[in-house]
């Protein structure tokens, strides 16, 4: 078969979905992918869908990637992909296991987060990490507030929209992340640098008593990532355990650090905090315009 003409005005339906069904090479099928995804999507979303449907046919993992890959993007609220998607968390390629998972976050359904944590069994690394990753979409964000807008620069006229957002969005979070706690703990010790940090970052995203111990411990692990990942979870938490541990962090060797463990702080709010914020104010170098912001909130 011709490829397709991509100067034309318009390209129809029939040819995208003839390429997608066809022989056709991954270049051919993926440009077509490309198409469907960003233009006929915005014209004909019943059609697009029906080509990313038909793509999910193929033996071809890297078309399988790449459509796996959009509709994580664009097709989460369209209920026909949950079941095609589901059958590929049993797909030989890791790459494909893991666009799988990564595509069920979008559907933010019981459903989809439960297939999420069973991935956190799977043989390979990259999909446990991504499952890992994930899990916070069906859980819980921090809380804005104006002043920690500021402190992130975000534009005033940005703050009620972020504020709302972030409390709707614990609102309709999932107590079921809960039941991904013990596997999150287990994996720690045992995982690569990146998923270690995608815990301690998950772990702070799920309301749940055991997550405490572990954020706690942390925070004095060996790597720094993984030290600020403790810090920002459990400013999230605004957890008062915490405080001791937290302002010993602020002469942590990293700035990322110390900046966390003392916006951590000013959600808290101890006023055992006051004084070495203080102090953290006056001899640090690469956040002190952070920390006069934090000090001054947390003296108010």
């Amino acid at each position: 078969m011709t490829g397709i003409d991509w100067t034309k005005p318009n390209i129809s339906f029939d040819e995208l979905y003839e390429v997608i069904s066809s022989n056709a090479d991954f270049s051919q099928k993926n440009a077509v992918l490309e198409y469907a995804g960003m233009n006929l999507r915005r014209k004909d979303e019943e059609s697009a869908a029906q080509i990313f449907l038909k793509a999910l046919e193929s033996s071809d993992p890297n078309v399988l990637i790449m459509a796996l890959l959009s509709i994580g993007g664009h097709f989460g609220h369209r209920v026909e992909f949950f079941q095609p998607v589901k059958e590929f968390l049993g797909h030989e390629s890791d790459h494909v296991r893991m666009e799988a998972v990564n595509a069920l976050g979008s559907f933010r359904t019981v459903n989809s987060l439960n297939l999420i944590i069973d991935s956190l069994w799977d043989e390979s690394e990259k999909v446990r990490w991504c499952a890992v990753v994930k899990i916070p979409k069906f859980g819980k964000c921090r809380v804005q507030e104006r002043w920690l807008l500021e402190l992130r620069n975000v534009e005033p006229e940005r703050f009620e929209k972020e504020i709302s957002k972030s409390i709707q969005w614990n609102n309709k979070s999932f107590p079921e992340v809960a039941k991904s706690v013990d596997r999150l703990i287990e994996m720690f010790e045992t995982s690569t640098k990146r998923t270690r940090i995608g815990i301690i970052d998950t772990l702070g995203c799920i309301d749940d008593q055991k997550t405490i111990s572990p954020l706690l411990d942390a925070l004095l692990d060996d790597d720094a990532g993984v030290r600020a990942a403790a810090a920002y979870s459990l400013g999230t938490k605004a957890e008062e355990s915490a405080v001791d541990s937290l302002i010993d962090l602020l002469k942590d060797e990293s700035s990322a650090v110390r900046f966390l463990a003392a916006e951590a702080l000013g959600i808290i709010k101890d006023e055992k905090a006051i004084q070495p914020l203080a102090n953290a104010w006056n001899t640090e170098e690469d956040y002190a315009e952070a920390m006069k912001l934090i000090f001054n909130h947390i003296s108010k």
